[in-house]
């Protein structure tokens, strides 16, 4: 062998070499968080849409899936713009009449139902409303999704790898906000779209002291769960919105397990709407 080709072929595993090692590198990378929300709201559309208020219209279902099995059909309505937040489900069924929740930019509230009592969805989350006052619930169908003013909320939010739910590998954000919150709280975005299909959020309540002794041993911990799950995006008002959004509450205490589901087929989108600001106080009339 020539020494010019031999010096050639040096040259060429040389450059291979590099070429591994550079790839294994660039894989081996974790993304940043705000890579990954810049992405996600490229993903959403134009920004100067994004921003626009909006009022969301469709049917909902509500299923018990624990016990007595039911299901309840309905209909729901989401209203939202810069800082306020409206989610309502309407069943007027005595039994159940609704969930109506708002955020008017400064207060959090949730209509009563039967017996002057709040709901299940309206009293898990007005136990826990950070996660309103965040602007987390609804994700990106909200026009004051959380992410649209992550800086705003000055949030820490840090990478939590990727995780594998229903056969699609997503990528996890784990979000605190500036507020201490009794939750933990992971967005999940698909790796290759970007777009945000998921959130879920996890209290832990400690054993309650019992009356007695042997009372307060028997008490355990419950650890309770809220999960959104975001399906069929399709481009409305130049943005690309989830049309079926699904809500769960896990609820795991002494007596046993408790589970909870809503479901809304979102199918009427309305953008640049003046919005009530009265809306967003709710009470058990409006």
């Amino acid at each position: 062998m020539s020494p010019l080709l031999k010096r050639t072929k040096l040259v060429v595993w040389a450059m291979l070499l590099m070429l591994v090692t550079v790839t294994s590198v660039s894989a081996g990378e974790k993304p940043k968080p705000e890579e990954i929300i810049a992405k996600h709201l490229e993903s959403l559309g134009k920004a100067e849409n994004r921003k626009a208020s909006r009022i969301i219209n469709g049917q909902s279902q509500f299923f018990l899936r624990v016990g007595n099995s039911a299901t309840i059909n309905g209909k729901t309505v989401l209203a939202s713009e810069e800082n306020k937040n409206l989610l309502a489900m309407i069943f007027d069924t005595p039994q159940y009449p609704h969930e109506k929740m708002g955020f008017d930019g400064e207060k959090f509230t949730a209509a009563a139902g039967l017996n002057a009592r709040r709901p299940p969805l309206s009293d898990f989350i007005y136990a826990n409303n950070e996660v309103f006052g965040e602007s987390l619930i609804g994700g990106a169908l909200s026009a004051n999704w959380g992410l649209l003013y992550a800086d705003k909320r000055q949030a820490k939010i840090q990478y939590g790898g990727t995780k594998k739910i229903n056969g699609r590998e997503l990528h996890v954000l784990n979000y605190f906000p500036k507020k201490l919150s009794a939750f933990k709280i992971k967005l999940f975005f698909d790796t290759e779209t970007f777009r945000h299909v998921r959130t879920e959020y996890e209290i832990l309540i400690s054993a309650q002291m019992g009356t007695t002794p042997e009372n307060s041993s028997q008490q355990r911990e419950q650890r309770n769960r809220l999960i959104e799950d975001f399906s069929d995006f399709k481009e409305e008002g130049g943005l690309m919105l989830p049309h079926t959004y699904k809500l769960e509450i896990i609820i795991n205490g002494t007596s046993g397990s408790q589970q909870l589901d809503w479901q809304m087929n979102l199918d009427k989108f309305e953008f640049g709407q003046a919005i009530d600001p009265k809306s967003y106080r709710v009470t058990t009339g409006n």
